[in-house]
């Protein structure tokens, strides 16, 4: 029997992007200590993305398929990550970020 209760993961940082073929944000994460990064991705874009996170030392660039975003479930990965300040640059690689919902969460 179905209760109708449903429960959903909460995010350190959550951003709506709108209407852009690049988007840039700098913010610091909370957790301490940390060794991950987890991200998630929904929304609809024309083309592939470029996800590019950064800490001032290290950099990581991500290939995106376009495909992948667009599904219902969206997209979700996670990395190594030491450090509490990230730099995240997302582009299009062709056409636009129609709509774009863009989840950050640490930890360890």
């Amino acid at each position: 029997m179905d209760s109708g209760i449903r429960f959903f993961k909460t995010y350190e940082k959550e951003f709506f992007i709108e209407n852009q073929t690049i988007w840039h944000q700098q913010f610091f994460l909370k957790k301490e200590p940390m060794s991950s990064i987890s991200v998630k991705l929904k929304g609809e874009v024309d083309g592939d993305l470029e996800l590019i996170l950064g800490d001032g030392e290290q950099e990581r660039k991500i290939d995106i398929p376009q495909r992948k975003v667009n599904r219902y479930t969206g997209t979700s990965f996670i990395y190594d990550w030491y450090s509490k300040e990230v730099t995240v640059t997302i582009q299009s690689k062709k056409g636009k970020i129609k709509e774009l919902r863009a989840y950050f969460d640490s930890f360890s």
